[in-house]
């Protein structure tokens, strides 16, 4: 603080406490804390505390890059966002600011958690080596305009996108249309056969599949 010529710490809102540290001249330091004071009550006067229910599945998305998200914001908006524990069931997404800027933190806040999202469609195992292509050819063709979207082959029969939610609806599209092209049957035969329709060494077999 130029004014008083005292140093002044103030914890981070990670650190969890509520002390600010002044360090100067007595003189310094008693007008540092006036001041501190007067904001202080200003602050209290005009500010509110706002809890939001934010989906548990979208806190990532705001707390991406060591919270970026939320330190966002607080720089855009002067709202800050304090998210419960990860390891916490919570959804209550708690902002702190002046009244006026509320809103738009509030808006900023509900704009970052659904900027991002991630569906889970249902495709047969057997399905997701011919989606996904010769050293990934086919997904890859499927991915190229559209890089931030990442797609998971799940062993549960399932295939999770997960990206920017303008862009998740595209890639579901196109998956399901290439599942479309794809279709299983149960075929029997006498065992007797079995050699005359897997070849020697595999060779018919490979040349079905």
């Amino acid at each position: 603080m130029k004014e008083t010529g005292v140093k002044i710490h103030v914890p981070p809102p990670s650190a969890n406490r509520d002390e600010i540290t002044i360090t100067g001249d007595k003189e310094g330091v008693q007008s540092a804390i006036e001041k501190i004071k007067n904001v202080y009550t200003k602050m209290e006067n005009e500010s509110a505390t706002v809890f939001v229910e934010i989906p548990k599945e979208k806190h990532k998305y705001l707390m991406a890059q060591k919270g970026n998200g939320i330190q966002d914001i607080l720089l855009e908006t002067n709202v800050s966002v304090n998210m419960p524990q990860q390891d916490s069931d919570s959804e209550t997404v708690t902002l702190r600011g002046l009244n006026k800027d509320l809103g738009t933190g509030l808006t900023k806040l509900c704009e970052k958690a659904n900027s991002m999202t991630a569906e889970t469609i249902e495709c047969p195992g057997w399905m997701h080596r011919f989606l996904i292509g010769k050293n990934g050819s086919n997904l890859r063709e499927l991915m190229e305009d559209n890089k931030k979207v990442y797609v998971e082959f799940s062993d549960d029969n399932k295939i999770i996108v997960e990206g920017p939610t303008n862009m998740i609806p595209k890639i579901i599209d196109s998956l399901r249309k290439a599942i479309e092209c794809y279709a299983s049957t149960e075929l029997v035969f006498d065992p007797k056969f079995y050699k005359h329709i897997i070849g020697k060494n595999g060779s018919n077999s490979k040349l079905i599949f």
